[in-house]
């Protein structure tokens, strides 16, 4: 079993509605995403995180697993950016919900609001558990 940290079951449920995720859900996601400061605060804040290296690298290598997984392509997107946009954003998802204690509000908010706004019900219960 992989250990993604104190949000095991969190970080795989939410890795799985990703997976689940069709096209216009992630569509819909590339517009919800809005480049902002608060964003890059956000992740820098992710990256001054405590996780543990094997955590840090379980989550990342699952998050880049499964955005390959769903077989996009820039060409599936109207926006020349949308594609890695979402590709960053699954990855600092996954380590935002590992480590959503060491977080303020404002950047979980930040960084799972778009996740939220498209159906994905493990970025809302995140919020919960903050």
């Amino acid at each position: 079993m992989t250990n993604y940290g104190p949000h095991n079951d969190l970080v795989s449920a939410f890795l799985e509605q990703v997976r689940a995720a069709d096209l216009e859900t992630m569509r819909a996601l590339a517009a919800a995403i809005v480049p902002s400061d608060l964003r890059v605060d956000a992740t820098r804040a992710i990256a001054d995180a405590r996780l543990s290296a094997s955590v840090r690298t379980s989550v990342h290598s699952a998050a880049v697993k499964t955005f390959r997984e769903l077989g996009l392509r820039r060409e599936d997107f109207p926006g020349r950016r949308d594609l890695p946009r979402v590709d960053t954003a699954i990855s600092t998802a996954s380590t935002a919900i590992a480590a959503q204690e060491q977080l303020s509000p404002e950047h979980l908010h930040a960084l799972l609001d778009p996740f939220a706004e498209v159906g994905f019900t493990a970025a809302r219960t995140a919020f919960g558990q903050h």
